[in-house]
């Protein structure tokens, strides 16, 4: 399968919450995915196929304050994956077969207050 191009999202720069639950997504853009959606601060890929999460998918949505991704197929998560969610108070990342979950993955989000990865 396709990984969904970023350039679905041109032109949405009002967009706050974005749910894409249960669309059988394998991957997700290896280029910035919020580079187009500035004011988003809600993301819900709950439900998908997605494997691996890397750290330029969402190095752009510096404004998310809540990312779930449970109930995918997500193995592996690069290092500095979540560096730039400066505001992202609530991560959810349970349900999936993430193989090392290190705590320097969670370094930089000082707002943090809700962590789901059981």
């Amino acid at each position: 399968a396709l990984p969904i191009s970023p350039r679905v999202f041109s032109g949405l720069n009002s967009l706050i919450f974005l749910h894409m639950l249960n669309n059988s997504l394998e991957r997700l853009p290896d280029k910035p995915l919020c580079q187009h959606m500035p004011k988003l601060n809600w993301l819900d890929f709950e439900g998908n196929k997605i494997r691996t999460l890397k750290n330029v998918t969402v190095t752009s949505c510096s404004t998310l304050t809540v990312l779930v991704l449970n109930k995918n197929r997500i193995s592996y998560v690069s290092e500095n994956t979540f560096s730039k969610l400066q505001k992202l108070a609530e991560l959810d990342v349970a349900n999936n077969g993430i193989e090392a979950f290190s705590p320097s993955l969670l370094k930089d989000l000082k707002e943090l207050s809700q962590l789901n990865r059981s």
